[in-house]
Order: C-alpha cells, then sequence, then structure tokens
C-alpha cells in the first residue's frame, strides 16, 4: 500500500496530505495556484482555510522568506475563496 505524501502549511505549521493542500507557485504576476502540483518554481502549501492565509499574513518572516507581496496575498485569498466555496 503506497503511503500518500504529507506537506507542511506555511501558515499553521500542520503536516497534511498533499491532495489536502493547496499549492501555490510565485510568478512574476503573482501567487499562481498550481492544481496539478507539477509547475516549476518556488512554490509553497497551505491549508484551504481563511485562518491559515490570515496567520500567513501576519507572520511577516515568512510573507519575506517567500516574498509575498500584497498582490499575492489578493490571489491566494481569491484562490482559497473559490476552492471553499466549491
Amino acid at each position: 500500500m503506497k503511503q500518500e505524501p504529507l506537506r507542511t502549511c506555511i501558515s499553521c505549521g500542520k503536516k497534511r496530505s498533499k491532495t489536502s493542500m493547496l499549492r501555490f507557485v510565485i510568478r512574476d504576476r503573482g501567487a499562481v495556484l498550481d492544481r496539478k502540483m507539477r509547475m516549476e518554481g518556488r512554490g509553497f502549501y497551505i491549508c484551504p482555510l481563511s485562518d491559515c492565509l490570515t496567520g500567513l499574513r501576519t507572520r511577516s518572516g515568512k510573507a519575506r522568506k517567500y516574498k509575498l507581496s500584497d498582490e499575492h496575498f489578493n490571489t491566494i485569498r481569491e484562490e482559497i475563496a473559490s476552492e471553499v466555496l466549491t
């Protein structure tokens, strides 16, 4: 039986299965949701919860590490909202 890979949320630090997380990749135009989880570039995982986005924003060290701008946060917020609603 193959075990599903675990990923860590950059906001809350909880480990969850890869498929239950959202993966974003930083691009010039902002953070892009990587639905297939195969895009090249600097990526990170976040729980599909608005609390995790809020936590990420308040922990400025994490935001600086991934070079997240206000535009990135807006993109991530929209993607999380669309994932939660679907």
